[in-house]
């Protein structure tokens, strides 16, 4: 059994569209796409134009993504001292205002209904009380501030930590803009690639039932047929004595595997119910249709039993 893995970004997608243009190109009126787009009204010249237009978004998603991704590392290595800082300040302001936790509302600093600091996690909210924290410094007469005996041990520049606030919180509002912009271009380039995206898939549909019985004549037209057993896995379970387990995911047409010495029942679907199958030890039993999920029991009093199935 096979599967069309479809390509999941956009690029791939427009390599898919451009192997079946080819391939439709090639084979001339003995293309067997050809009746089949007439019926569905696919035109692969308005699919490729449309693709080329929305490329072009594309490239500027990947660069506004790129330069708002360039403005947050700014940020974030701009403002980390300043934040240092403010969670130092914080708590020496917390012990200096005689553990009143209150007063450092006044500051900016949040405080919860039992009296507990928060800190926020997002970089707007800490920039504000970092803001906060040294314009209030700064509006006390020289020498007055209760941060101050802090600021003179460690020899705090609260100039250059302002403007690093302030340069913060502009690279944060560029990687906004940039942000906005790049998915401005996100959605320009979905809604023109909608009915190209739509059609590869009507395509590889109709290749995959007409070419039922060889699949691999689809991967001529730049589909990428795969096994599904190849994108599976064969998982080894245990059942320790009277106990049932039930089981989904399996691939259809893979076999359960009784790798044990000790008998195994199992029921097709995911209830104990309707006529049981026995597989004996070292046995093995094909799992088709109805056979997605299978309930598993262990008969036995005293001995436990080792099988395996195909999953996805």
């Amino acid at each position: 059994m096979s599967h069309n893995k479809f390509p999941n970004s956009f690029k791939g997608q427009q390599i898919l569209l451009n192997a079946i243009n080819k391939k439709n190109t090639n084979d001339a009126d003995k293309s067997v796409i050809k009746a089949y787009m007439l019926t569905k009204g696919i035109v692969l010249a308005t699919d490729i134009s449309n693709g080329e237009l929305a490329a072009d978004h594309e490239i500027k998603r990947i660069m506004y993504e790129g330069k708002s991704e360039q403005a947050t590392i700014t940020r974030n290595t701009t403002f980390k001292p300043v934040w240092v800082q403010t969670l130092l300040w914080i708590q020496f302001l917390k012990v200096n205002l005689g553990g009143n936790v209150k007063l450092l509302t006044d500051w900016g600093v949040t405080i919860d209904v039992n009296g507990h600091i928060t800190f926020p996690t997002d970089f707007p909210s800490r920039a504000i009380i970092s803001g906060k924290i040294i314009v209030k410094h700064g509006a006390y007469t020289v020498g007055t501030s209760p941060l101050q005996p802090f600021i003179t041990a460690n020899g705090d520049d609260m100039e250059a930590l302002g403007a690093a606030n302030t340069s913060a919180i502009a690279s944060n509002d560029l990687s906004v803009q940039m942000g906005i912009k790049s998915s401005i271009e996100t959605a320009a380039r979905k809604k023109l690639w909608a009915t190209p995206k739509k059609d590869l898939r009507l395509i590889g549909d109709f290749l995959m039932k007409l070419f039922a019985t060889d699949t691999s004549v689809v991967g001529e037209w730049g589909y990428h047929i795969v096994s599904l057993v190849s994108v599976s896995k064969t998982r080894k379970s245990m059942l320790k004595p009277t106990l049932t387990r039930t089981l989904s995911g399996i691939v259809l047409g893979t076999k359960l595997i009784n790798i044990g010495t000790t008998d195994l029942v199992y029921h097709t679907g995911k209830k104990a119910v309707g006529t049981p199958n026995i597989v004996k030890g070292g046995e093995e039993v094909g799992l088709n249709k109805g056979c997605s999920s299978i309930t598993v029991m262990n008969p036995s009093l005293t001995e436990k039993v080792l099988f395996t199935v195909v999953t996805k």
